[in-house]
């Protein structure tokens, strides 16, 4: 019934060429403590209650879903292996042949707006592609064409995708993670988009920026989108990313690095005193809404601000 009802206040969504969508968030329709999110072929149902999922609850959510390939993590059990994604409910379809990660357990290859994206339901909290910055991937696409675009924490560079498949001149995307980048040219090879060295880097963000500076590089269109929470680098408990530390200068290195026709496109997650809104600066700027899919109050979720040079 809550699925049911859910769907229905969806039916207004711009879907076209799109398979991977939230069908229902819990917090808002009903039912508290769960996620269900479309993912081609397959669900992903996450429950985040303490100790794991309600049975009663889990029952009548997959009678709901039968007969779909369904997937639960269990992000508030005690048990590590819980919180991964496992198989409950179906059978898996493996993704298409020319994924180069084709072989990674729960992987997916899903399409939106006619961009390729893998996807990981068993490996890590994240899945590999936020479904709350469509729109924001969108406008992305739209704003690309003839620019050099610059996407910093890239992780599975999605807004990559989308600038280059807007006709961006160059992408340049940097994270500082390995098996972020390796995702990240894995979207690049489904899509067929040619890459070169420095499509993706390996670096810290602000010393990508250091040097950038140094050499008088700009861009005409700059993706900031940070974790909301601490990154320790490993090197001393002074180094990583800290975004109430850290949030008014990487803003202020981004607008240094952008062209004077150019625009940045900053995304947060984060709440309360460390959002963005309270960093940007004042003027020619835009909210990025989130589909209808994901109900709420803004503030509860992905934020994207549009800032134009």
């Amino acid at each position: 019934m809550r699925l049911r009802q859910a769907a229905a206040a969806r039916a207004r969504l711009d879907l076209d060429d799109t398979d991977a969508w939230r069908l229902l968030d819990g917090r808002y329709e009903g039912l508290p403590g769960w996620t269900v999110d479309r993912y081609g072929p397959a669900v992903l149902l996450q429950s985040f209650a303490d100790g794991g999922a309600a049975e009663e609850e889990l029952a009548g959510l997959l009678e709901e879903l039968r007969p779909a390939a369904v997937w639960l993590k269990e992000r508030g059990h005690p048990d590590r292996e819980r919180r991964s994604g496992r198989l409950i409910a179906g059978s898996h379809s493996p993704p298409r042949g020319d994924d180069p990660l084709a072989g990674r357990p729960g992987r997916l290859v899903v399409r939106e707006a006619g961009l390729l994206f893998g996807v990981d339901l068993a490996h890590g909290q994240n899945t590999g592609l936020f479904l709350d910055a469509r729109p924001a991937r969108r406008l992305v696409r739209s704003l690309s064409d003839g620019r050099r675009v610059l996407n910093l924490f890239s992780y599975t560079s999605a807004f990559g995708v989308a600038a280059a498949a807007g006709g961006a001149r160059s992408v340049t995307n940097v994270d500082q993670v390995a098996g972020a980048l390796e995702r990240g040219r894995a979207n690049f090879a489904l899509n067929g988009v040619p890459a070169d060295p420095r499509t993706h880097l390996r670096s810290e963000v602000f010393e990508f920026l250091r040097r950038a500076a140094k050499r008088g590089e700009v861009w005409d269109g700059i993706v900031v989108d940070p974790p909301p929470f601490r990154m320790r680098s490993g090197r001393g408990r002074k180094r990583g990313w800290d975004p109430e530390r850290d949030l008014e200068r990487l803003l202020e290195r981004c607008l240094d690095r952008l062209a004077p026709d150019g625009w940045l496109l900053a995304i947060s997650a984060a709440r309360g005193r460390e959002r963005f809104e309270d960093r940007l600066p004042a003027g020619d700027r835009e909210l990025v809404e989130r589909g209808a899919d994901f109900p709420g109050p803004v503030e509860q979720g992905m934020r994207g601000w549009l800032v134009r040079g």
